[in-house]
């Protein structure tokens, strides 16, 4: 049961930064101070998508 809870949190939070990382391209925000977080959350939640 608790594995299941876990897993649900990280599944929201990995949901979450993937909706930042959408909106920091959507709005052409290049600025960013940390683009590789950014690029790694849209990396992981491509590949979330895909497999």
């Amino acid at each position: 049961v608790v594995h299941l809870w876990v897993e649900g949190v990280w599944e929201l939070i990995m949901a979450a930064m993937t909706v930042f990382a959408f909106n920091m391209v959507n709005r052409r925000r290049r600025e960013h101070p940390n683009k590789a977080a950014v690029l790694w959350a849209l990396g992981t939640g491509v590949m979330a998508f895909l497999g």
